[in-house]
């Protein structure tokens, strides 16, 4: 009889196969990330969410990334579990990715693990049998997530976002993960890297493209011009495309964003307490990025940091927000021009 470990020992083994590459859908991934309101009627799966799926497809974005939550106590727990949100219910996220395809739009499912007071890059466990707990935790959610997803018609899978501690320590559990994921799913598949883990990452070649949450510094403090802004991206984006390159897979900015905020380009990742809007800071650091991205050639698409369920939002909207603002008018500008095929895009 083979006991569960062993039958996770021998998927280990057979994940070290190489891997012929799922092809990703045709044309650029012209992508914005959809965050889910945390309140009944404005999140995942309601009318107010469909309309704005509506909207997005009309500025011309063709793909959305949509993202449930895993829940873990504290950084170093092994206890990934459901949450018990009653606004993301499964139902919820799965009429999601019904109404963006009845709106035009592909849909890449990403799911998230949220930590109290922590970010998923401080996941490490103090030993290898908490490892092994983690690992078997997070597989019983993903997988049986990755077939809902299958059964749904996502066109992307994303197994994990940003934990870096674990693809370090563990990639041959990720390896694992992966080969059971492509046994309930038939679509390409990827990770989401953070910013400054892409390059420590081994196990892209079981991947169908390299992904990377593109929070590279655009600055160096406030007040860079648009030509500066593209040098320092050029510097971090050209050797994740080369990385992209020698792996032979497609390379996805799983997410990017830049907060309107002073200073907001040269920490792209954070929202820092008492920092004032700065709307153009942002603006030029989006101009700098869609200006750069033509030129990456192993860039096949971007997801837009971030656009929520509802227009009316109950909460205050963070400085990352796009809807209505000068940046989310470039980036269409953009979207519209290369999703009709004028002008060079990813």
């Amino acid at each position: 009889m083979i006991t569960g470990r062993l039958a996770w020992a021998l998927v280990v083994l057979a994940s070290s196969t190489p891997v012929t590459p799922i092809a990703l859908p045709p044309g650029p991934l012209l992508g914005v990330s959809v965050a889910h309101l945390h309140v009944p009627g404005f999140g995942y799966g309601s009318q107010r969410a469909r309309e704005q799926l509506e909207q997005l497809r009309a500025q011309g974005a063709n793909w959305v990334s949509v993202m449930p939550f895993f829940y873990l106590p504290a950084s170093d727990s092994p206890e990934v579990r459901r949450g018990r949100d009653p606004t993301l219910r499964d139902e919820d996220w799965l009429q999601e990715v019904a109404h963006a395809h009845a709106a035009g739009l592909r849909v890449m499912l990403k799911p998230h693990l949220w930590i109290h007071g922590s970010w998923p890059g401080a996941v490490k466990m103090r030993s290898e049998a908490d490892w092994a707990r983690f690992f078997r935790a997070y597989r019983d959610l993903v997988v049986p997530l990755a077939e809902q997803a299958q059964r749904a018609g996502v066109d992307l899978f994303c197994v994990g976002v940003e934990l870096k501690e674990a693809t370090l320590a563990q990639p041959a559990r990720w390896r694992a993960l992966v080969e059971e994921v492509r046994r309930v799913y038939r679509g390409p598949v990827t990770y989401a890297s953070n910013w400054d883990e892409v390059h420590a990452v081994s196990f892209w070649d079981a991947l169908d493209a390299v992904g990377v949450d593109a929070y590279f510094p655009a600055a160096d403090g406030p007040g860079a011009d648009v030509t500066r802004m593209k040098e320092r991206l050029l510097s971090a984006l050209r050797p994740v495309d080369a990385l992209a390159t020698r792996a032979g897979r497609p390379l996805l900015l799983t997410e990017v964003g830049y907060p309107a905020l002073h200073g907001g380009a040269a920490r792209p990742w954070e929202l820092p307490d008492g920092a004032r809007a700065d709307v153009d800071e942002a603006v030029r650091a989006w101009q700098a990025l869609l200006e750069v991205a033509p030129g990456l050639g192993s860039l096949r698409g971007m997801f837009a940091w971030k656009w929520y369920t509802s227009s009316f939002n109950p909460f205050d909207r963070d400085a990352y927000s796009l809807e209505g603002t000068p940046a989310m008018h470039l980036l269409s500008q953009h979207y519209r021009r290369w999703g009709s095929g004028v002008g060079r895009g990813p």
